[in-house]
Protein backbone atom coordinates (compact mmCIF):
# COMPACT_ATOMS: atom_id res chain seq x y z
CA UNK A 1 0.00 0.00 0.00
CA UNK A 2 1.59 3.52 -0.39
CA UNK A 3 -0.15 6.58 0.56
CA UNK A 4 -1.71 7.58 -2.55
CA UNK A 5 -3.83 4.69 -2.21
CA UNK A 6 -5.13 5.81 0.94
CA UNK A 7 -8.55 7.20 1.88
CA UNK A 8 -10.01 9.58 4.10
CA UNK A 9 -10.30 6.70 6.62
CA UNK A 10 -8.04 6.86 9.26
CA UNK A 11 -7.42 3.46 9.05
CA UNK A 12 -3.83 4.30 7.35
CA UNK A 13 -2.91 5.72 10.28
CA UNK A 14 -2.93 2.82 12.32
CA UNK A 15 -1.66 0.27 9.68
CA UNK A 16 1.24 2.51 8.68
CA UNK A 17 1.67 3.82 12.24
CA UNK A 18 0.89 6.99 11.91
CA UNK A 19 3.29 9.25 10.35
CA UNK A 20 3.99 11.55 13.56
CA UNK A 21 5.71 14.31 11.49
CA UNK A 22 9.05 12.18 12.41
CA UNK A 23 8.88 9.98 9.48
CA UNK A 24 6.11 7.41 11.34
CA UNK A 25 7.95 6.49 13.74
CA UNK A 26 5.19 6.19 15.81
CA UNK A 27 6.07 7.02 19.37
CA UNK A 28 7.90 10.18 18.40
CA UNK A 29 5.17 12.75 17.99
CA UNK A 30 2.82 10.79 16.42
CA UNK A 31 -1.12 10.84 16.95
CA UNK A 32 -0.79 7.63 19.21
CA UNK A 33 0.72 9.80 21.27
CA UNK A 34 1.26 6.61 24.16
CA UNK A 35 3.03 3.39 24.84
CA UNK A 36 1.53 0.30 26.66
CA UNK A 37 3.11 -0.53 29.35
CA UNK A 38 1.95 -3.31 31.59
CA UNK A 39 -1.34 -3.00 29.55
CA UNK A 40 -1.84 0.80 30.20
CA UNK A 41 -0.95 3.57 27.96
CA UNK A 42 1.66 5.53 29.12
CA UNK A 43 3.04 8.54 27.50
CA UNK A 44 2.73 11.81 26.45
CA UNK A 45 -0.24 13.01 24.64
CA UNK A 46 0.11 16.04 22.33
CA UNK A 47 -3.00 17.61 22.09
CA UNK A 48 -2.62 19.36 19.24
CA UNK A 49 -2.28 16.66 17.25
CA UNK A 50 -6.46 16.31 17.67
CA UNK A 51 -6.87 19.59 16.39
CA UNK A 52 -8.68 20.47 13.12
CA UNK A 53 -8.04 17.61 10.40
CA UNK A 54 -4.78 14.99 9.24
CA UNK A 55 -3.35 17.38 6.64
CA UNK A 56 -2.52 15.54 3.68
CA UNK A 57 0.51 13.41 4.40
CA UNK A 58 2.61 14.86 1.38
CA UNK A 59 2.45 17.76 3.19
CA UNK A 60 3.28 16.63 6.61
CA UNK A 61 6.51 14.98 5.27
CA UNK A 62 7.31 18.30 3.41
CA UNK A 63 7.07 20.13 6.60
CA UNK A 64 9.37 17.43 8.05
CA UNK A 65 12.07 17.53 4.94
CA UNK A 66 11.90 21.22 5.97
CA UNK A 67 12.32 20.64 10.02
CA UNK A 68 15.53 18.38 9.11
CA UNK A 69 16.87 20.64 6.70
CA UNK A 70 16.99 22.94 9.37
CA UNK A 71 18.92 20.19 11.58
CA UNK A 72 21.38 19.68 9.05
CA UNK A 73 21.99 23.10 8.54
CA UNK A 74 22.36 23.34 12.20
CA UNK A 75 25.08 20.65 12.58
CA UNK A 76 26.95 21.90 9.57
CA UNK A 77 27.13 25.34 11.69
CA UNK A 78 28.62 23.52 14.61
CA UNK A 79 30.79 21.98 12.72
CA UNK A 80 32.40 25.45 11.08
CA UNK A 81 32.28 26.89 14.20
CA UNK A 82 34.11 24.62 16.43
CA UNK A 83 36.54 24.25 13.02
CA UNK A 84 37.00 28.05 12.74
CA UNK A 85 37.83 27.86 16.83
CA UNK A 86 39.89 25.05 17.00
CA UNK A 87 41.76 24.95 13.96
CA UNK A 88 42.91 28.75 14.41
CA UNK A 89 42.08 29.65 10.63
CA UNK A 90 42.34 33.65 11.06
CA UNK A 91 45.74 33.51 12.75
CA UNK A 92 44.75 35.28 14.99
CA UNK A 93 42.93 34.05 18.24
CA UNK A 94 40.34 36.56 18.75
CA UNK A 95 39.18 36.42 15.39
CA UNK A 96 39.20 32.77 15.28
CA UNK A 97 36.94 33.00 19.01
CA UNK A 98 34.42 35.69 17.42
CA UNK A 99 33.92 33.63 13.81
CA UNK A 100 33.59 30.69 15.72
CA UNK A 101 31.04 32.05 18.16
CA UNK A 102 29.03 33.86 15.43
CA UNK A 103 29.29 30.71 13.64
CA UNK A 104 27.52 28.17 16.62
CA UNK A 105 25.07 30.93 17.92
CA UNK A 106 23.79 30.42 14.62
CA UNK A 107 23.60 26.52 14.45
CA UNK A 108 21.78 27.37 17.91
CA UNK A 109 19.44 29.73 16.37
CA UNK A 110 19.03 27.57 13.69
CA UNK A 111 18.11 24.45 16.00
CA UNK A 112 16.22 26.06 18.94
CA UNK A 113 13.50 26.86 16.64
CA UNK A 114 13.40 24.19 14.13
CA UNK A 115 11.04 22.29 16.35
CA UNK A 116 8.56 25.47 16.89
CA UNK A 117 8.44 26.25 13.35
CA UNK A 118 7.39 22.05 12.62
CA UNK A 119 5.11 21.78 14.96
CA UNK A 120 3.34 25.50 14.20
CA UNK A 121 3.51 24.93 10.53
CA UNK A 122 1.84 21.49 11.49
CA UNK A 123 -0.91 23.24 13.81
CA UNK A 124 -1.61 25.52 10.93
CA UNK A 125 -2.09 23.03 8.16
CA UNK A 126 -4.67 21.16 10.80
CA UNK A 127 -6.78 24.02 11.39
CA UNK A 128 -6.56 25.47 7.83
CA UNK A 129 -4.99 28.51 8.05
CA UNK A 130 -2.37 30.76 6.82
CA UNK A 131 1.30 29.31 7.31
CA UNK A 132 3.03 31.49 10.26
CA UNK A 133 5.83 33.62 9.32
CA UNK A 134 9.23 33.26 10.51
CA UNK A 135 12.37 35.29 10.62
CA UNK A 136 14.62 32.79 11.05
CA UNK A 137 15.67 32.55 7.32
CA UNK A 138 16.66 35.70 6.80
CA UNK A 139 18.24 36.26 10.29
CA UNK A 140 20.61 32.70 8.83
CA UNK A 141 20.90 34.69 5.51
CA UNK A 142 22.05 37.99 7.38
CA UNK A 143 23.87 36.72 9.67
CA UNK A 144 26.02 34.35 7.09
CA UNK A 145 26.40 36.98 4.59
CA UNK A 146 28.50 39.71 7.12
CA UNK A 147 30.09 36.39 8.23
CA UNK A 148 31.29 36.15 4.86
CA UNK A 149 32.19 39.20 4.55
CA UNK A 150 33.94 39.71 7.43
CA UNK A 151 36.05 36.23 6.62
CA UNK A 152 36.83 37.90 3.04
CA UNK A 153 38.43 41.74 4.70
CA UNK A 154 40.23 39.16 7.87
CA UNK A 155 41.65 37.05 4.59
CA UNK A 156 42.77 40.27 3.02
CA UNK A 157 43.97 42.17 5.79
CA UNK A 158 46.10 38.71 6.89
Amino acid sequence: MCPADLDDTPSWHAEWGGFGGFGGFGGLGGSAGSVKIGGQARGVTMRWRSEGSEPDPRFSLANERTFLAYLRTALALFAAGAGVIRLEVFGRHAWDVAAGSCLLGLGVLASGTSYRRWRAVEVAMRRSEPLPPTAVPLLLAVGLTVLGVLTAVLVLLR
